[in-house]
């Protein structure tokens, strides 16, 4: 059809130049020639001219529409995907092939023309042909389709499908093969091959499990099925051995011997010898698959032979009984990545059914030996019946028929009939007066289903009274009707004596035992509880039966424990008696208890050793009362201490920070101004410290502001990250809702970071830190269990951690001053004593929860604060404060911090006038009067304190303006009385806050920015 086109257009379009052609001409011609000659010349000319053009157009034309059939053609093969090959019918080489017959054999581009392979393709030729060869085959044979394999060029053999035709190729016959990839399709019918060989093979081997008569048998018979009818190169079954070695037993096998080193010298253990597919099948409870054991490094040791014995894949299943591991079943094939999913869904199934076979065999084994069991058993009895004095009957209730024991007989005092049939009814023997009761027993045992327990009188044959203890239950058959009536009758007559006097004298004994508070014991020689009284369960949650059979240091801490242990082995070696011995003990729900302990060693008839007897009382109150005490003495001794350093230390910080402040306004070098802020750092760190003492004694004034601990976390978070490092996890978790309290923003954020500090430390190889934060409502039976807080809403943040975690000796030290597991040099002792301090100042308490290598549990409660407006922000810390033109009073006794407060103040425009003490401070005002615009008085100075020159001064004016300044601690400037009208700021201080506070106080704001730009220190200006 495109031929017929093609000859069609050209036809046309040649048709068409020819007439134009010759039209124009004729039409020109008589223009450029007059006679007959030139006519005639310029015709043969013009005809010369006309047929090369349209040769050579003929020849374009047909050149262009035949490149465009054969690129059509080529576009064609080339996106077939399969292999084409043209021959030359003469001599059989190849003419030309296309690009997935390049990609496949090798032979270059789709237009290189070859007749033999590529190099390198003729050796191992054995099983597989070439495409050099199937024109032969066409030739010879006539066959048009046929299956062979193929080495492809990555070296792989596959299975193709090969067609051959013959066709005219651009008019010439030739040769076409066509080859397509069936090789998915012959893995799959191998693969249905094999999978239904297996099913023969299971189905054989499911026969071999309903025949065995024992496990041997049926371990040999399954592993010669699988060699000889699965076609399996070996196969083998090993049992594991729960032992410390943990080995692996051989027990049958079927294609090699137990000397293959594949089944000696295994153990499930994960070592060398354990890492092969049967050890790991037992191990780890799953199948293992070994796809090619010469590539597969867990098939090291075993490599060699494999390669010797001629197989490439193992399979090891496990034998599976309940959770219990028996065994493994091995199989063993001949090529590489035999076993697929559905052989070894199989095989999987094959050791289920293995498994359920052993457990088969078992149980007909434990039938037979029950049975054997059953007869000895029931000669026994009736011994046993004659000498425990009881006797057994069986009434049945169809027949009306009883039969009682040979024991229940001689109980009545008949003799024993060899059938075990009575004659009689047992009515006739028991007492009158028990007879109704007696009956109403049985009709409800009988009737309502109800156990038969009863204890009646009898009187047998030769008149004596006896005391029966019966005991009985109703049969049913299988429609749920009662048949038969069972039971036992016990001769308790004696031992019902005993029991009366035994009960009247524990009586007595358990009566002053449960009066007692205290947990009253028995132990024997190997300190074993033999008796436990029931106020154990006061004491550690135990009841008395869980006590027995158990010694004291079960229920001690163990570092106790093992301390004590020690301690009660010497008193025992010489019979001494426990006195006062105290111990930590686990309460059953997890909290410690102080017990202690003391007793007295008993002695039997022969003066042999015989054990302990003694009491346990509570002590941990008392204990927790005079840790309490000594805790509040030491933070007492810590807070007398820092009340005693504070005025002197906090002076010479003032001078320091106040000097450096002065020193940094007259330097200009950029090094004398880096050392000048290095001592300005020191100086806030000794201040620190300082505070951190006082914090620690609650003797540092603080002012609580209502703020929300969830935003404080969120706004600490990338610090906290930042401080313990990238190989520690955080993991914050915050209340939905926000919790508001009253605190000191940067105290709250010191105890964040001194806890994670302390949480890094504890984790020095990484671990996770978490923060969590809820709501919690104490009860007054928390503060009574706990002896901390008051009964409230509080606000709980658990900070926890996966570090080393810390003995008990360690949690109940953790919070004192200076106590530290550090190395030296590494630690101060003061962060956690620092957060104890500022929790208690902010009126809640802390809690910590630790065990050795299960990291730490700090929770923090803070009382809620009600919800109200939040406070207004104070942004004037980047603006220097204002300059001054008042004059001002300076009372300060120490000189270095009167010079530099002198020097700040006169700096910043203000004038000063000095005094040196408190007469001096009176005298210097009588001198000024009222040009006095503000007092700067120290409290503690000589002579005069600072509030009796407040009090003279205001006597005689009494809108004065007062600041009061001081490095005593806040309880010692509260008792001197300091008037609410006035304001006090603690040394060390800031000289930028304080000049700030200064302007507050002159201006009477309340520290908000003011309106218009104030100097800088650099003396630029900054605004607002």
């Amino acid at each position: 059809m495109i031929n017929d086109r093609m000859a069609l257009s050209i036809s046309v379009v040649y048709l068409g130049i020819a007439s134009l052609w010759i039209y124009c001409t004729d039409r020109l011609l008589p223009g450029f020639a007059t006679t007959t000659t030139q006519i005639t010349t310029i015709a043969t000319y013009k005809g010369l001219f006309f047929i090369a053009a349209t040769s050579l157009f003929l020849y374009l034309s047909l050149r262009y529409f035949a490149k465009g059939i054969c690129n059509r053609c080529l576009s064609l093969l080339e996106t077939v995907d399969d292999a084409v090959f043209i021959y030359d019918l003469d001599s059989g080489s190849i003419l030309d092939a296309n690009r997935k017959a390049c990609e496949i054999f090798g032979y270059g581009c789709a237009s290189q023309q070859t007749d033999a392979p590529p190099a390198g393709k003729h050796e191992s030729r054995t099983g597989w042909s070439e495409p050099s060869e199937w024109f032969g085959k066409a030739a010879a044979g006539g066959r048009e389709t046929f299956e062979c394999q193929i080495m492809k060029t990555d070296g792989c053999l596959a299975w193709f499908e090969v067609r051959l035709h013959k066709a005219a190729v651009n008019g010439i016959p030739r040769l076409i093969a066509v080859a397509r990839d069936i090789s998915e399709r012959k893995r799959s019918e191998r693969s249905l091959a094999r999978c239904n060989r297996t099913l023969r093979m299971l189905q054989t081997c499911n026969e071999v499990l309903v025949r065995a008569r024992s496990e041997q048998e049926l371990f040999e018979t399954v592993c010669k099925t699988i060699v000889e009818d699965g076609f399996y190169r070996y196969a083998w079954v090993g049992l594991a051995e729960h032992d410390a070695d943990k080995g692996i037993h051989p027990v049958a096998h079927a294609g090699f011997g137990f000397k293959s080193s594949t089944m000696t010298g295994l153990t499930w253990n994960d070592e060398d010898r354990g890492r092969g597919p049967t050890s790991a099948a037992i191990r780890e409870r799953v199948p293992c698959l070994v796809r090619d054991a010469r590539n597969d490094v867990r098939f090291l040791p075993w490599r060699e032979e494999a390669h010797r014995n001629g197989y490439q894949s193992v399979l090891s299943v496990p034998l599976m009984q309940g959770g219990t591991v028996l065994g493994a079943l091995t199989v063993c094939a001949s090529e590489a990545d035999a076993f697929d999913n559905e052989e070894t869904d199989l095989m999987i199934q094959l050791a289920g059914d293995m498994a359920y076979g052993i457990a088969s065999l078992k149980t007909a084994a434990e039938r037979r030996h029950i049975e054997n069991i059953l007869v000895k058993t029931t000669q026994n009895l009736a011994e046993a019946q004659s000498i425990a004095l009881l006797g057994s009957w069986e009434y049945d209730l169809e027949t009306d028929e009883e039969y009682r024991s040979e024991e229940f007989f001689r109980i009545l005092g008949l003799a024993p009939r060899e059938s075990g049939r009575a004659t009689d009814s047992v009515f006739d023997y028991i007492h009158p007066d028990d007879r109704e009761r007696v009956l109403r027993k049985i009709t409800a045992t009988l009737e309502a289903g109800q156990p038969y327990d009863v204890e009646y009188r009898i009187i047998r044959a030769d008149g004596s009274e006896r005391l029966l203890h019966a005991k009985g239950k109703s049969q049913q058959d299988g429609a749920g009707k009662t048949t038969k009536f069972i039971g036992t009758a016990l001769d308790i007559t004696e031992r019902k004596l005993a029991d009366t006097a035994l009960r009247e004298s524990e009586h007595r004994f358990r009566s002053l035992v449960e009066t007692t508070t205290d947990w009253i014991w028995e132990m024997d020689e190997n300190s074993v509880y033999v008796y436990s009284s029931p106020k154990v369960r006061d004491l550690l949650g135990y009841e008395a039966e869980e006590v027995i059979g158990k010694t004291p240091f079960d229920f001690m801490h163990p570092q106790d424990a093992q301390r004590l242990a020690e301690v009660f082995a010497q008193l025992k070696e010489k019979r001494q008696p426990i006195i006062a011995l105290e111990n930590i003990n686990i309460h059953k729900d997890g909290s410690l208890v102080t017990i202690e302990t003391s007793g007295m060693p008993i002695f039997d008839e022969q003066g042999a050793f015989c054990g302990y007897r003694g009491i346990d009382r509570d002590v941990t109150d008392r204990k927790k009362l005079e840790e309490k005490y000594l805790q509040a003495q030491k933070m007492e001794a810590v807070g007398q201490l820092a009340g005693g350093i504070a005025h002197d230390f906090n002076n010479i910080l003032t001078a320091v920070i106040g000097f450096q402040h002065l020193l940094m306004q007259i330097i200009e070098g950029e090094k004398p101004r880096h050392y000048a802020s290095q001592v300005l750092l020191l100086a806030e760190k000794a201040s620190n410290l300082t505070r951190d003492l006082l914090t620690i004694s609650r003797k540092q004034a603080i002012q609580p502001k209502q703020m929300d601990v969830n935003e404080t976390i969120t706004r600490i978070g990338k610090i906290l990250k930042r401080l313990i490092g990238e190989d520690i996890e955080l993991h914050i978790g915050l209340h939905e809702e926000s919790l508001p309290i009253l605190a000191v923003t940067g105290h709250l954020e010191q105890v964040l970071m001194n806890l994670a500090t302390n949480a890094r430390d504890a984790m020095p190889e990484g671990g996770m830190l978490t923060i969590k934060t809820e709501t919690v409502s104490i009860d007054r039976y928390f503060v009574l269990m706990h002896r901390q807080g008051v009964a409230g809403r509080y606000a709980l943040i658990s900070f926890s951690d996966t570090g080393t975690g810390m003995d008990e000796a360690t949690r109940l030290r953790v919070f004192e001053p200076f106590f530290t597991t550090k190395e030296v040099g590494k630690g101060t002792g003061l962060g956690l004593s620092t957060v104890y301090g500022i929790v208690h100042q902010h009126g809640g308490f802390v809690t910590v929860y630790s065990e050795p290598g299960e990291g730490t549990t700090f929770r923090i409660y803070l009382p809620l604060a009600e919800t109200g407006a939040p406070e207004p922000c104070d942004v004037r810390g980047g603006l220097f404060p204002p300059n001054g033109r008042e004059t001002v009073l300076l009372a300060e006794d120490e000189p270095e911090v009167r010079q530099v407060i002198s020097s700040l103040l006169s700096s910043n425009g203000y004038r000063v006038v000095l005094a040196v003490d408190g007469d001096d401070a009176v005298e210097r005002y009588l001198e000024c009067g009222d040009d006095i615009d503000l007092l700067i008085l120290d409290v503690i100075m000589p002579k005069k304190n600072g509030k009796q020159v407040y009090d003279i001064i205001s006597r005689a004016r009494t809108d004065i303006k007062t600041i009061f300044v001081s490095g005593y601690t806040a309880d010692i400037v509260e008792q001197k009385g300091i008037p609410e009208t006035c304001h006090l700021v603690s040394k060390p201080f800031s000289p930028h806050d304080f000049l700030w506070k200064v302007r507050e106080v002159l201006d009477g704001f309340s520290g908000l920015v003011p309106e218009a730009p104030v100097a800088s220190a650099e003396g630029r200006t900054a605004t607002p």
